[in-house]
């Protein structure tokens, strides 16, 4: 597993204009409930309320082998140790039900009234029929991977 020891935040307006912000963390992290706080206070840094915006990005960068981090007499190991555990537990959850079996609860306010939706879902877009008309045996998660095209005749 690999820690990120710096974020970069971008933002691109509907001008194709990119703003952005590097922040470097105080020990590298491999877990999000570090960045969270920080991607936060990055993003109101930067964030525009009368922009319209295109795309958000987040790269984490210099990256280093989790298990190579040097902790100082300060760290808090004891929560180290128990978001190991914890980031574990979700990874296994995930490669043996899928995943988006459990996602953080301090991403829910980024969805519409709660429901996990496609990205551009509601007043900025809509799902593609592909999604909608699924092929007998389909569901939403197992798709074949096949174009359907709208010919009339």
């Amino acid at each position: 597993m690999l820690a990120a020891a710096r974020l970069v935040l971008f933002l691109r307006t509907q001008e194709f204009r990119d703003s952005g912000i590097e922040m470097k963390l105080s020990s590298p992290s491999a877990y999000p409930t570090d960045l969270f706080g920080l991607l936060k206070e990055g993003f109101r840094h930067i964030y525009d309320p009368h922009a319209l915006y295109r795309q958000t990005g987040v790269v984490l960068a210099g990256l280093v082998r989790a298990d190579s981090i040097q902790r100082t007499l300060f760290d808090d190991t004891a929560r180290i140790e128990k978001m190991s555990r914890v980031y574990g537990a979700v990874d296994r959850l995930s490669e043996k039900f899928g995943k988006y079996t459990v996602h953080h609860g301090a991403s829910l306010p980024t969805k519409r009234g709660g429901k996990l939706q496609a990205q551009h879902e509601g007043d900025r877009g809509d799902v593609p029929n592909r999604k909608t008309e699924l092929f007998r045996g389909e569901n939403k998660r197992q798709r074949l991977g096949l174009p359907v095209l709208n010919i009339k005749v």
